[in-house]
């Protein structure tokens, strides 16, 4: 990591745990987090991955089990969610998905059973559920 004359960081800044594990890895940019940040657990296992651009959340977020299969995928757009985001099981299937627009819930949110068949779909507008609508094991 280097510092310019004006103390800005520029490079890859790490953090480590008490343990000696990698705790995190950060990116920056003239002083900014920029790029995609990395956090670790205790035994160095990668929990959840965050990119930035200009110090702003931007980007499709990710986030693990201990297993290293993913948890949950969360897009932003200017540090608010926006777009698809999606959580599976421990198994990698589908568990949910949703759509967000400025931070809310907006569209079609959709849960699954293990398998995946459709559950649930709500319906969303600006944050507010308009409809829902269940559906039994067999879809």
């Amino acid at each position: 990591m280097k510092q310019s004359t004006e103390e800005k960081i520029d490079g890859i800044h790490k953090e480590y745990h008490n343990n000696g594990a990698l705790k995190s890895e950060t990116t920056y940019k003239n002083g900014r987090v920029d790029g995609v940040t990395k956090e670790y657990d205790k035994d160095a296992q990668l929990i959840k991955e965050v990119p930035y651009k200009n110090a702003v959340k931007e980007g499709l977020c990710k986030y693990y089990f201990d297993n290293g299969n993913v948890r949950a995928e969360v897009a932003y757009q200017k540090n608010r969610q926006n777009g698809i985001g999606r959580m599976y099981n421990e198994l990698g299937e589908l568990k949910a998905e949703a759509s967000w627009k400025n931070g809310k819930l907006d569209g079609v949110y959709k849960e699954y059973h293990t398998g995946g068949v459709i559950h649930f779909i709500d319906l969303y507008k600006n944050g507010i559920k308009v409809n829902h609508e269940v559906h039994n094991q067999n879809g």
